[in-house]
């Protein structure tokens, strides 16, 4: 809490350039919880990290943006002893890669779906 810094972990990450499509769909997502319209070309890229959470206080996941030819859903880099072990792609419906609506508490996954209107948990099991 005092601010000094005790490790560093290095992992090479860059932003990804956002296209049309991309665009369009982050755009929808944060006019459906605000009237203010995000204009193209306000936003240009992805977030190169858009979410680190502590998975028993064992692994650390970064949740990176997924490139055109990756699988659907959301992709993170696992550390394990702030060394890099592998990435993963967990097939969970994701609305907004600049703010994905998930939370880890445990070893549980929280996430939204927005068109049932309701909460949906998944069991994280992590295999070596």
């Amino acid at each position: 809490m005092e601010g000094n810094n005790i490790e560093k972990i290095v992992k090479n990450y860059f932003r990804h350039e956002m296209t049309h499509e991309d665009f369009t769909r982050e755009r929808n997502f944060l006019n459906s919880f605000s009237s203010i319209d995000v204009s193209e070309g306000i936003i240009k890229h992805k977030n190169a990290i858009s979410g680190i959470v502590s998975l028993n206080d064992q692994y650390l996941l970064v949740s990176t943006p997924k490139d055109t030819n990756d699988p659907e859903g959301i992709k993170y880099d696992i550390f394990k002893d702030n060394i890099f072990q592998k990435s993963v792609f967990l097939k969970i419906p994701v609305e907004s890669e600049l703010l994905p609506q998930i939370k880890i508490v445990g070893n549980r996954l929280y996430t939204i779906d927005r068109e049932n209107n309701s909460l949906v948990v998944y069991k994280i099991e992590v295999s070596e």
